[in-house]
C-alpha cells in the first residue's frame, strides 16, 4: 500500500498542464491576481513577466465591455485619485485602482489611455502610470518649454502623445513644443522629441527635429501604431486635415480625411479625433443638433476610407436642463460591445447613450469621501469627490481662509487592465 500511494505521488508530480493552455487559462484572470500569482513559481513568474502574454491577455481584456478610468487631482494637483467605472445594465460598478501621493507640484492634463497605460503631463513635469500594476514613472525634464508673452498672457504651446510602437512593442511619450530663434527676426516653429519606456533603454529624450506640419493645440489620439492630429485652421492649405506620426520610423504622413471636412464654412473646433474600440475616428459637430462620427476604414490600405458610422441625435434630447446642444460639447469615450455609447459633457459628467432608443442615462457615481485637516475647527472634515466639481477650503498668504469651486476631473478615458511595465516604481495593495 505505501509503494502505491508513493506512485500516486509521483503521478500526481509529474502533472503537466500545456503551456498554451496555462496561457489561456491565466490570461483571463484580472492583473490583480496575477501579480500574486508571480511569487508561485519561477515558471509562472517567467511566463506573466513574457512580453507575448502581456500582449495575449491585453488582447483578451480588449475584447470586453470597456472601463471608464476618472481621475482627479486633489491637494492642489499633489495627489491625484483614480478611479475606474464599469457599466453593467442600469448598474454602475466602482473600483478605485490608485492614489498617487507627493506629486511634484504642478497643473497637469491627462492623455487618452493607450493599453492600461495613462500619462499626465504639466507645465514641468511629465508622469506615466499603469493603474492595474500600480506602477508610476515620472519622465526626465525634457527641452524647456517656450514662454510667449503676447497681450500680457502666457501661452504654453505644448503636445504630449502616448503610444506604442507596433514593431518593437515597446511605449513612447511624444511631445511638440514651440521654439523660437532670433535670426535677424523672431522666427517660431515646432519641433519634437521621443521618449522610449524601454528597461534597456538609457532614458534620455531623443529630437525628431521639426515637424512638416502645424496642427491644432489638442492632444493627439494613438491608433494602429501612429499618433493623429488635426491640422490648424490658421494654415488654409492645411485646413482640418488628418496627420499622423509612426512611432516606429517616427516619421510624419498626411492622412486622408471625411468629406466633412471639405466643408469650408466649418472651422477645425466643429471636429476632433478620438478612438473607440481601436479605431480612429473623427468626430464632427452639426450645428446644435447632431453628432456624426466617422471611422476609418482598411488603415494600412491603399484603399483606406472615411466611413459614417453613427448619428447622435442630440435635438431631442434634454441632458440635466441643457435641452439641444452643442457647447458645452459631448464627447464620446468608448462604444459598448452592443454598440451603445458612454459619453462625457465637458469631461465633468457622464452618460450612457443608447443607440437604438436615442436616450441619454445620467451615469452618477461617488467616490467615497476623505478626511482633511481644517486648521480654523481643529478637526477633520468630510471632502466627498464626486464627477462635477469640489469645494476646497485653504489658507492663502494672508492667512485668510477662503473657498473657492473648481473642477477636480480630468476627461474621462477609456481604459483597460493590462500588465504593461513602465520599468518604473511601484505602489504599495491597499
Amino acid at each position: 500500500m505505501g509503494g502505491g500511494g508513493r506512485q500516486r505521488g509521483r503521478k500526481e508530480e509529474g502533472f503537466y498542464i500545456p503551456e498554451d493552455v496555462m496561457v489561456s487559462i491565466l490570461g483571463r484572470l484580472p492583473v490583480k491576481s496575477l501579480l500574486r500569482f508571480k511569487c508561485v513559481c519561477k515558471l509562472w513568474l517567467s511566463l506573466i513577466s513574457n512580453p507575448n502574454f502581456v500582449e495575449s491577455h491585453l488582447s483578451y481584456q480588449n475584447n470586453k465591455d470597456p472601463q471608464i478610468l476618472v481621475a482627479t487631482p486633489t491637494d492642489h494637483h499633489r495627489k491625484i485619485v483614480i478611479d475606474s467605472i464599469v457599466l453593467r445594465g442600469d448598474a454602475t460598478e466602482i473600483t478605485h485602482k490608485l492614489t498617487v501621493h507627493d506629486i511634484p507640484l504642478d497643473s497637469f492634463e491627462m492623455l487618452l489611455s493607450c493599453n492600461g497605460i495613462v500619462c499626465f503631463y504639466g507645465v514641468i513635469y511629465i508622469h506615466v502610470c499603469n493603474p492595474s500594476t500600480r506602477e508610476f514613472r515620472t519622465l526626465p525634464p525634457a527641452t524647456p518649454r517656450i514662454r510667449l508673452f503676447q497681450d500680457r498672457s502666457i501661452n504654453y504651446l505644448e503636445q504630449v502623445g502616448l503610444g506604442q510602437d507596433q514593431v518593437t512593442k515597446e511605449y513612447k511619450v511624444v511631445r511638440l513644443f514651440k521654439r523660437e530663434e532670433y535670426n535677424g527676426s523672431r522666427n517660431l516653429f515646432m519641433e519634437g522629441e521621443v521618449f522610449t519606456l524601454g528597461k534597456e533603454r538609457p532614458g534620455l529624450w531623443r529630437g525628431i527635429g521639426a515637424t512638416p506640419f502645424q496642427s491644432a493645440v489638442v492632444p493627439p489620439c494613438f491608433a494602429n501604431g501612429a499618433l493623429h492630429w488635426l491640422t490648424h485652421e490658421n494654415f488654409p492649405t492645411e485646413k482640418s486635415k488628418v496627420i499622423s506620426f509612426d512611432l516606429h520610423d517616427e516619421k510624419f504622413r498626411l492622412l486622408p480625411h471625411p468629406s466633412c471636412c471639405s466643408n469650408p464654412s466649418k472651422t477645425w473646433a466643429s471636429r476632433f479625433l478620438l478612438i473607440l474600440r481601436g479605431c480612429l475616428c473623427l468626430g464632427d459637430r452639426i450645428a446644435d443638433s447632431q453628432l456624426d462620427i466617422w471611422t476609418l476604414r482598411d488603415y494600412h490600405s491603399p484603399n483606406s476610407m472615411w466611413v459614417k458610422e453613427y448619428e447622435i441625435n442630440l435635438e431631442t434630447n434634454k441632458i440635466d436642463g441643457y435641452g439641444p446642444y452643442m457647447y458645452p460639447p459631448i464627447y464620446p469615450i468608448a462604444v459598448h460591445m452592443n454598440g451603445n455609447f458612454c459619453l462625457t459633457l465637458e469631461g465633468e459628467r457622464l452618460y450612457y447613450y443608447d443607440l437604438r432608443s436615442n436616450s441619454f442615462r445620467n451615469v452618477d457615481y461617488r467616490r467615497p469621501s476623505q478626511l482633511i485637516y481644517d486648521p480654523w475647527s481643529n478637526s477633520f472634515c468630510n471632502v466627498n469627490y464626486s464627477n462635477h466639481s469640489e469645494l476646497i477650503c485653504y489658507i492663502d498668504a494672508s492667512y485668510h481662509q477662503s473657498t473657492v469651486t473648481m473642477s477636480v476631473d480630468f476627461i474621462p478615458t477609456e481604459y483597460v487592465d493590462s500588465l504593461v511595465s513602465l520599468f518604473g516604481r511601484r505602489y504599495p495593495t491597499c
